[in-house]
């Protein structure tokens, strides 16, 4: 049986990476925010600061180790440390501050004794946050009830949210692949694309591409089953990337867009090892190999990775005698778009990873450098709009409205039966560990008759919610 273990043990491998994430927002009124009875989570944005003593002034950074080989006995930089710039919940509201998963309060403002503030410290209209009256109930045995604010001195770890999140529609993790193979399987027909790996890639690109990018005020109830299921699945797809994108630092979103890309193409592997190729495909006498790279907008030229050189007398037919990959994919993250611009080794086609070196000059007058170790951003830009194929861009805004387009009623059987499968398997929780939403032990029997009747309501329910949902997906599109 293979070991289970966490992602941030797994990602520990490569390197550190710290999740800036907290587990529910905190309002200006002191409430812990919610939506749909979950906790409303947020993601932490931080920025770098210089380091101020009492007095405030700035103090001057430790000797490197260098310095002090270099015999210097004073640093020539100033200290600085990272501090919160912002807390954006998944509702894309900003808040004043949070708690982690280890009840550590998370703030953008604090006075000198640590108090929330809504605003800068000693700003006009700026206040303290006072706790919220359910705070305190549940802080009672260990804060002194004359505390009235949120306090970064306190430990809250009695209540980081202990409701479950439960069965919701996306969960980023290192199963990624598996997942996105499942879901994208039915982005294409079988019987309609032959057996390439790459070219049902390309399609499913296609497809997701294109649902994505849809006018929201669109209507969609003349489409029948399997095309409702095709759109659906994408939308999930979707839901996946924007997870990735929006809840991760660069370096593990990342390796787990790889993840995605892979679970796109058909036997797929994402390669473990420090190789050029983050993808390969096996086929008779070797493989298939995919770069991956992901950029934000802001950035103008790509490296270009090369296989080690052909072995001496096994002459190279591309220029500097280079052994290029067989495909590279360039991911750029533009806002709440991601362009996926596909470059193949191919020669003769239009994506030829040479034709888009980075070069002097523009337009016709352009010239490409045929050394140059990297692609051109703006290259690929300008040639996208006359070459299809070359990208496929996911739009990721608005996905709940995209889902209204497919249908309103099925989209509120979904929300519902996700709502009612969430309750149920905190009810089944609830029975098995004899621990309520408030973390005490339930030892009275009719309590635990009582919870027993909502989960088969909860039970009841869901059946009822997917008659309806397959009604309404299995419903004659109209002629």
């Amino acid at each position: 049986m293979n070991e289970i273990i966490k992602f941030t043990d797994y990602i520990k491998v490569n390197e550190a990476v710290i999740i800036p994430v907290v587990d529910v927002v905190i309002g200006n009124s002191g409430v812990l925010k919610y939506t749909k009875s979950l906790p409303l989570k947020g993601i932490v944005k931080l920025k770098s600061t210089t380091v101020t003593d009492e007095s405030g002034a700035k103090v001057l950074a430790n000797l490197s180790k260098k310095s002090e080989a270099e015999g210097k006995t004073q640093s020539s930089v100033y200290a600085t440390k990272m501090v919160v710039d912002e807390i954006l919940g998944q509702d894309g509201k900003k808040y004043p501050g949070g708690l982690d998963k280890n009840g550590k309060l998370l703030g953008v403002h604090f006075d000198p004794d640590g108090n929330l503030l809504t605003g800068p410290f000693r700003k006009a209209g700026s206040r303290k946050i006072e706790l919220s009256p359910e705070v305190k109930d549940v802080m009672q045995d260990n804060i002194n009830l004359t505390m009235k604010y949120w306090n970064e001195n306190i430990d809250y770890i009695r209540i980081v949210p202990s409701t479950p999140t439960g069965w919701v529609n996306v969960k980023v993790d290192m199963e990624v692949i598996k997942r996105v193979r499942r879901y994208s399987a039915g982005l294409v027909n079988p019987d309609k694309i032959s057996d390439n790996s790459h070219e049902a890639f390309t399609s499913k690109l296609k497809v997701l591409s294109e649902i994505s990018n849809r006018d929201k005020n669109s209507t969609s109830n003349n489409i029948g089953r399997s095309e409702v299921q095709k759109q659906m699945s994408a939308i999930i797809l979707l839901h996946y990337v924007n997870e990735i994108k929006t809840f991760f630092t660069p370096s593990t979103s990342g390796l787990l867009f790889e993840s995605f890309l892979g679970g796109l193409i058909p036997y797929a592997k994402v390669t473990e090892d420090n190789g050029k190729a983050d993808i390969s495909v096996p086929i008779p006498g070797g493989s298939i190999e995919y770069q991956v790279k992901l950029y934000s907008e802001n950035a103008s030229n790509v490296d270009i990775a090369f296989k080690d050189k052909l072995p001496a007398g096994q002459p190279s037919i591309y220029p500097n005698g280079e052994n290029p990959l067989d495909y590279y994919l360039i991911c750029v993250k533009n806002g709440d778009k991601i362009d996926i611009y596909l470059l193949d080794s191919d020669r003769d086609s239009p994506y030829y990873y040479s034709k888009f070196r980075s070069g002097k000059g523009k337009g016709d007058k352009r010239i490409i450098i045929e050394t140059s170790q990297t692609f051109s951003l703006s290259e690929l830009k300008t040639k996208s709009s006359s070459i299809p194929g070359l990208k496929y861009t996911l739009n990721l805004s608005d996905l709940e409205g995209k889902i209204n387009v497919i249908g309103k009623s099925i989209k509120t059987n979904l929300d519902f039966l996700y709502k009612q499968l969430s309750e149920f398997q905190y009810n089944v929780e609830t029975i098995i560990t004899g621990v309520d939403e408030k973390s005490k032990k339930v030892i009275e029997d009719d309590k635990f008759i009582d919870i027993s009747t909502k989960a088969g309501k909860n039970l009841e329910e869901m059946t009822n919610v997917l008659n309806k949902l397959v009604k309404g997906i299995n419903k004659k599109p109209r002629v």
